[in-house]
């Protein structure tokens, strides 16, 4: 008999140690996930900082849409330094920004001169440009007589 009830009990003790372990286990599952929640949290912290001192740096590259009146001088002047006979104009009234996403505004430049006095002006427009931040998205050239004609859309962005 006493055998008997010594069985029960370690048997039951023994029922009550593993849902006591598995209740141990779970509970530092959780806290491994809490702790790495907290880790991450603590980074995503330190980066909004970072982030914000980035988008001051691009706030201070781009310009406000009042000064895109400039944009047409600066082609012009570019154009008659690569030797090339230039026109410019904005498509439509911009878009807004949306989502931290800096404004932009669809333009058309058509230029006319040699193959080699083009390319250079449109290294000028898009790679070392620093007045303004420009993509161009559709590229056209052909040939006219002895010179060459470069269409070409684009968008230049603001703040």
């Amino acid at each position: 008999m006493v055998v008997a009830v010594f069985t029960a009990v370690s048997y039951w003790l023994k029922k009550d140690m593993d849902e006591y372990a598995q209740q141990v286990y779970l509970s530092r599952e959780v806290t491994a996930k809490n702790t790495h929640s907290l880790e991450l949290l603590a980074k995503l912290k330190q980066g909004s900082s970072e982030i914000g001192e980035y988008q001051k740096q691009i706030d201070q590259l781009l310009p406000t849409q009042d000064q895109l009146i400039n944009l047409n001088r600066w082609l012009d002047g570019i154009a008659r330094a690569s030797q090339v006979q230039a026109s410019f104009n904005f498509e439509g009234s911009g878009n807004l920004s949306e989502g931290g996403l800096p404004a932009y505004s669809y333009f058309t430049i058509v230029a006319d001169g040699d193959y080699s006095a083009l390319v250079l002006f449109m290294r000028e427009i898009e790679v070392k440009s620093t007045a303004y931040l420009i993509t161009l998205e559709t590229v056209d050239v052909s040939r006219r007589d002895s010179q060459y004609r470069l269409v070409t859309r684009g968008r230049v962005y603001y703040k």
